[in-house]
């Protein structure tokens, strides 16, 4: 049995892009996105169709997921398409009741068809996508390799659990190791698996990751991006083009934590983001009709992000801040046009109160549980690996401007000079060519806001240990990365409101200084000038960027097995290779029992039978507690027996020392790190690859 080849799991990535993109496209349709959101004037608007269909499948993969476990039913394809069908005719009959008329459901075809435009988006989607793809196929050469760090127990474990018992409720993800968590994403990997039961579950999030990566984030970020600049040539390329290098993402969460959830949130978060700007900067002050539908499709992309992983939402709320700022100001103007001063004053004061009575709520509530409450203080919290500084706060800012991720070693990643080059020059752009007052200079200014409010937490949380950086950064555990994940977003769309600003300062100047005597081939060629070499310099960045290829790089590194004579590591190749065979020696529905540490913690994940350590740290119960420090007195103390046989446990996997030494959470396994497997009489061997090997309870009461 081998290693699993990408084209073997090309056939479940098909399903899953289409799990993801038929039925939210369907729903996207019915509701109306394509008029709704940007300015289509009730002409068919394919990109934003396409944009809204993940976030509003994983919505309907989470509430289907929940309604499922509540009917004690599977949830899998059957279930998924049903509750797209259902959702798909309720909001058919919505649209219909509220219109009064089939003739929502028409729209009008475009008159004028951009094809450049539309060519220029579909090239620099595939550009992204071929970029990512290629990268990644490079970097870690079979799907079957797993993230070998801490949480891909969990959700590599949580995948297989879905697509073996059909259990896709968020309030019980993966019983009893975690409860409440968001599983979108994990749900559609799930549905990969079962299209082939035959690949593993990291094989099918590992598919799962590239789709979202290389095909969901690139058509949010153009949609997010023609909201904002418009339906431009240069900037439908440049948009979806530059994700593949901007800011170590999407491989920044891959190599650290293996974040897939939270990924998986960010791949979508400028949709949301779209649909904030939309209506924030048009739709508010457009009668009710606009204003009331813009902020319903608000609140699906809340409801997607947070299905996703709802700590997005912390860096959604960080970016939109100056634009709130801003609504603030026009819409305390309006009313004053409309009410009177008198009205401004009250809403003033009723807005001010609001915010001073929760800033004091959360004053108090910090002061109680920190100040008067000494038991644990601010300086004993945030003290995990991910919150600690990796650089000073000068060095902590510099690498926040210019977009220079670390990797899970806290290794540097080089300068991306041509993507800090685009940035500095559209900022310069956007200041110095536009009117005073244009929409483009309005753009870069708010956009900066952003820019400097995610610098700022970035650098507090790289920076510093002070308690003032655990306060401002704690709603993102203080890991710089998960923020960071943001910076791409930020600055994509700082480039692309610079380079309308220097394409139409170029324009305008071709067409008011240039000699009516130049040959008209001369002047065509003049005026794409512009446009040529930025579409040159971004296909160079995308795919010649030093940041990506190191940071693919770095993905690699943690996806490597180690070399099967090592003798603290996660995995191996002969570990792996003896976990994808366990099912054919444990019968299904019986439970292995293991040091998670020392990587059997994937035997669900990978060979498809239940450890009964299923991840590497929990409040583990009074039986796990006793087996996992007294095995290696199986011998000498009936007790181990008795516990083993009253909980059915007959299978040992015995695949070496814990993958790192000396960590306090592993202290409860030490009775399985000294146990000698091989020697005991009451084990007996029934598999072997290399090291690792397979034992048979058969020394304690007959089963």
């Amino acid at each position: 049995m081998q290693l699993a080849s990408w084209e073997s799991v090309l056939w479940p990535i098909v399903a899953m892009v289409a799990a993801l993109y038929v039925p939210g496209a369907l729903i996207a349709w019915l509701a109306g996105a394509a008029r709704a959101t940007q300015r289509s004037h009730g002409r068919v608007n394919v990109l934003a169709v396409f944009a809204w269909a993940p976030l509003i499948s994983f919505i309907i993969a989470t509430a289907s997921g929940l309604v499922c476990a509540r009917l004690h039913v599977r949830w899998g394809w059957l279930a998924y398409g049903l509750s797209s069908l259902v959702v798909a005719v309720v909001v058919a009959a919505v649209r219909l009741l509220i219109h009064r008329s089939w003739a929502c459901f028409r729209a009008q075809p475009s008159g004028q068809r951009r094809t450049l435009a539309a060519s220029a988006s579909v090239f620099g989607v595939l550009l992204a996508a071929a970029s990512i793809s290629g990268r990644l196929i490079h970097a870690v050469p079979s799907p079957d390799q797993i993230m070998q760090n801490y949480d891909s127990i969990f959700h590599t474990n949580l995948v297989a659990y879905i697509a073996q018992t059909g259990n896709a409720d968020a309030l019980h993800a993966l019983p009893p190791v975690r409860e409440t968590y968001p599983i979108a994403f994990q749900q559609f990997a799930a549905l990969g698996k079962l299209i082939d039961p035959a690949i593993t579950a990291p094989a099918a999030l590992m598919g799962a990751w590239l789709i979202c990566a290389a095909l969901v984030y690139p058509i949010s970020m153009l949609y997010m991006v023609r909201t904002i600049c418009g339906n431009h040539m240069v900037t439908n390329f440049m948009a979806p083009a530059l994700v593949a290098v901007a800011g170590g993402f999407p491989f920044l969460l891959l190599d650290w934590g293996t974040l897939y959830s939270m990924f998986a949130a960010q791949t979508v978060m400028p949709v949301l983001i779209a649909a904030t700007w939309q209506w924030a900067t048009r739709d508010w002050n457009r009668g009710a009709g606009p204003c009331i539908t813009g902020i319903a499709w608000i609140l699906v992309g809340i409801l997607a992000v947070s299905a996703g992983h709802f700590r997005v939402i912390m860096s959604y709320i960080l970016l939109m801040i100056p634009l709130l700022i801003w609504w603030l100001v026009k819409a305390g103007a309006e009313l004053k046009r409309r009410r009177g001063a008198r009205a401004l004053h009250i809403a003033v004061a009723a807005f001010f109160t609001l915010v001073i009575a929760v800033f004091a709520a959360g004053v108090a509530v910090f002061c109680h549980m920190y100040l008067r409450n000494n038991t644990r203080p601010i300086s004993d919290h945030l003290n995990g690996g991910q919150a600690m500084p990796t650089d000073t706060l000068g060095s902590a800012l510099w690498r926040a401007l210019s977009g220079t991720p670390i990797d899970s070693r806290a290794v540097r990643m080089p300068v991306d000079w041509i993507m800090v080059a685009l940035l500095v020059l559209a900022v310069i752009a956007a200041y110095a060519l536009p009117r005073k007052h244009s929409v483009l200079r309005r753009n870069m200014t708010l956009w900066l806001g952003s820019y400097a409010l995610l610098s700022f937490i970035v650098m507090a949380c790289a920076g510093t240990h002070a308690d003032w950086a655990k306060v401002v950064t704690a709603l993102w555990y203080k890991d710089q990365r998960r923020p960071f994940a943001s910076w791409g977003i930020v600055a994509i769309t700082l480039i692309c409101i610079g380079t309308l600003a220097f394409c139409n300062w170029w324009h305008n100047r071709m067409l008011t200084q240039v000699s009516e005597h130049t040959a008209p081939r001369s002047r065509q060629i003049m005026a794409h000038l512009p446009r040529t070499m930025l579409l040159i310099v971004t296909t160079v960045c995308v795919l010649f960027s030093p940041q990506a290829n190191a940071m693919a790089q770095a993905v690699g590194q943690t996806a490597a097995f180690a070399s099967n004579d090592q003798t603290h590591a996660m995995l191996t190749e002969d570990k792996y290779l003896l976990l994808k065979r366990l099912s054919q020696d444990v019968p299904q529905g019986e439970v292995i029992v293991s040091d998670p540490w020392n990587g059997s913690g994937f035997a669900l994940a990978v060979g498809d039978r239940e450890p009964y350590y299923a991840h590497l740290n929990m409040l583990w119960d009074e039986p796990h507690t006793y087996i996992a420090s007294n095995m290696q007195n199986i011998a000498t103390d009936p007790q181990v027996c008795t516990t083993l046989n009253e909980h059915d446990l007959y299978w040992y996997l015995d695949m070496g020392k814990p993958y790192v030494q000396n960590d306090p959470q592993h202290q409860v396994f030490e009775g399985m790190s000294s146990f000698d497997a091989k020697s005991s009489p009451y084990l007996h061997e029934v598999d072997r690859q290399g090291d690792a090997v397979l034992y048979r309870i058969t020394g304690c009461a007959v089963h």
